[in-house]
């Protein structure tokens, strides 16, 4: 268990953590049934020891200053002002946030992707008000590489937010299924990036369970191949930094809750909130459970791409919610530099 070497944190969840209410069968053969949502099946199975609580208060730690050497690419990672950061699927819960979040910061030049952008941002629509504090809405569809060449021009970095729903639902209709979706739009992405040249970083929100496809309750949720489609394409997006020269963050969330509400599963029909858990943990890798709000999900990729400790480091971690208050910024900070110490030691850096 490597991972028990970083228990550097405080507040793990211990191996006798209560099983979440939805694991009894009923629920679950409910959920097959009426869920469809990426994330709709997450369900708390009891937490692994390594997992660490990376946004509570936290011990100070020492970092030890590094060679030049291993910063050599950093100028060329870091985002600057006037950067181009273009989010893909900004329609989307977690892609509105996004989009909001980075535009309320002023420093970057901001292209929200839209199938049909006119509607997007025309009168009602979902990025009208960030239309009109000036992000750039442009057409782009995952599922037609002729769109990518100008919707992905000049980006420094970009956002994947697209998605569609794990089981069957009539947001599948016109090819929108997860492998259209999830693996070879991501790949057209990719692909697209490897042609052009000049991304910084590359962000790509999956779902915890990737790793873990044969286990329940996961193995229920990727039915319809949901959860191999997203690790195709968390795959496309590794494999090919390296060669593109593009730092990657990889974020697995839970069960998708809170607003804006979207796809049509359980979170969405019963408007399920975070209540009080309003505490974000993060581990490194696939090995959490539990829900996760869209707005900490939207939050962490922000805070991933702009964290100066992360520029020449690729990451990818789980999160979910837990009872408690939100993390502040100085919270989120620390979080990602003790990411960036698992993940640098591991050797996922853009120096060799």
């Amino acid at each position: 268990k490597p991972l028990s070497l970083l228990r550097f944190l405080r507040g793990t969840r211990g191996k006798d953590a209560p099983m979440h209410p939805l694991m009894h069968w009923h629920h679950i053969l409910a959920l097959m049934l009426i869920c469809s949502s990426s994330s709709a099946i997450h369900l708390a199975a009891p937490f692994a020891d390594t997992a660490f609580a990376a946004l509570q208060p936290l011990r100070q730690v020492s970092r030890t200053s590094r060679e030049p050497a291993l910063r050599q690419n950093v100028k060329m990672a870091a985002l600057s002002d006037g950067d181009t950061i273009v989010v893909a699927g900004a329609t989307g819960g977690v892609g509105q946030l996004v989009t909001q979040r980075l535009a309320q910061l002023g420093r970057f030049k901001v292209r929200a992707l839209s199938r049909s952008p006119e509607r997007a941002s025309g009168p009602g629509g979902p990025l009208e008000a960030l239309a009109a504090q000036g992000v750039e809405v442009a057409r782009g569809d995952v599922r037609d590489p002729s769109s990518l060449p100008s919707a992905l021009a000049d980006a420094s970095a970009v956002v994947v937010c697209t998605g569609t729903t794990a089981f069957p639902t009539g947001k599948w209709k016109g090819g929108n299924t997860p492998k259209a979706i999830d693996e070879e739009g991501t790949r057209a992405v990719v692909e697209q990036l490897r042609k052009q040249g000049g991304l910084k970083k590359f962000a790509l929100p999956t779902s915890i369970g990737v790793r873990r496809p044969g286990q329940l309750p996961f193995s229920i949720l990727n039915l319809f191949g949901v959860l191999d489609a997203k690790k195709s394409g968390e795959e496309a997006v590794m494999s090919a930094s390296k060669e593109c020269g593009y730092d990657y963050v990889i974020v697995r969330p839970g069960r998708l809750i809170g607003g804006p509400y979207t796809n049509p599963d359980v979170a969405t029909l019963l408007k399920i909130e975070g209540g009080d858990k309003q505490r974000v943990e993060i581990a490194p890798g696939d090995q959490m459970a539990g829900d996760c709000l869209r707005v900490s999900v939207a939050e962490a990729i922000v805070q991933a791409l702009l964290c100066p400790a992360l520029d020449g480091v690729s990451i990818d971690f789980s999160i979910i919610n837990s009872k408690g208050d939100p993390p502040t910024d100085a919270d989120w900070g620390e979080a990602m530099t003790k990411l960036e110490t698992h993940f640098r030691a591991a050797g996922q850096t853009q120096v060799a």
